[in-house]
């Protein structure tokens, strides 16, 4: 089978306010140096939301925007497997608008792989899979479901709640 590069198209998005571990950690990844990926950092914004907003209405062209936190490093490859995760979870949820990798199942089952603070979080559970809730590090949304983070949660809980906005709204 070949491997080809993904049509997809997806911007980054991250508030930031420290530039020392944002360029240690994020910028320095492999695939944001070399991907010709839309780069959104916001310094200093007041919750997780302004800072999305800020990318969610430019006039950047992408299918989804991922959030990231500043420190945050996504190893070589990250950008073309993230893609190709999203097209194999659309042809079994074609309503998909939130992604992310680490979360918790409907049934309350950890799944994802996360590097936290040197800890290792690499559950059994297999992705792609459904989720009722997501790890802030990283999420992914849909950009033509319009979805929003909450602006009153400030930089807690936003990316939970914009999974249980997204199924009451029909997506998952």
């Amino acid at each position: 089978m070949t491997n080809t590069l993904s049509p997809i198209r997806i911007g980054i998005v991250c508030a930031a306010n420290n530039i020392e571990i944002l360029n240690r950690r994020l910028l320095s990844s492999p695939d944001i140096k070399m991907a010709d990926v839309p780069i959104f950092v916001v310094y200093n914004s007041a919750s997780a939301a302004d800072a999305y907003a800020t990318a969610a209405a430019s006039a950047i062209s992408v299918d989804w925007w991922v959030w990231v936190h500043q420190d945050v490093f996504l190893p070589a490859g990250w950008i073309e497997n993230f893609k190709q995760q999203i097209i194999q979870a659309s042809r079994q949820w074609p309503n998909l608008a939130v992604a992310g990798s680490y979360g918790l199942t409907p049934t309350w089952q950890r799944a994802g792989r996360l590097l936290d603070r040197g800890v290792l979080l690499h559950e059994d559970h297999p992705l792609p899979c459904l989720a009722k809730s997501f790890d802030e590090h990283l999420v992914a949304l849909r950009a033509d479901a319009r979805l929003e983070f909450d602006p009153a949660l400030g930089f807690d809980l936003y990316a939970t709640d914009v999974a249980i906005v997204a199924e009451q709204h029909g997506f998952c």
